[in-house]
């Protein structure tokens, strides 16, 4: 299965150590698209929009995914250079696991 987890932020490097994680003892393939960096503490990116200077590989990985993790508030339309993430789900499981951030405790539904 290939997994796309999706986050604007990894501050304490969780994400990226999930991905290697799940590369390294499953047999699942998993990139991690971020989109900020806040509090610089500079853990490893995989592929950081921001930084991109082409968007194929991103393209292609937003493609081929089955499954979308999306992390810290990020959602289906978050737009991730010239794409939106909500253009590539159709036929693909999701998941939204939110950190606890008061706009989704507030308003749980």
């Amino acid at each position: 299965m290939n997994v796309v987890m999706v986050t604007t932020n990894d501050p304490a490097g969780t994400a990226i150590n999930f991905r290697h994680a799940l590369n390294r003892h499953t047999g699942h393939h998993c990139r991690l698209i971020t989109t900020e960096i806040r509090y610089n503490f500079l853990f490893e990116k995989d592929l950081h929009v921001p930084w991109l200077k082409e968007f194929g590989e991103l393209e292609q990985v937003l493609r081929e995914a089955d499954l979308f993790h999306f992390h810290m508030g990020a959602d289906e339309d978050l737009s991730l250079g010239p794409f939106r993430v909500r253009d590539f789900l159709r036929g693909k499981s999701v998941v939204h696991h939110h950190h606890g951030e008061p706009p989704f405790r507030e308003n749980p539904r």
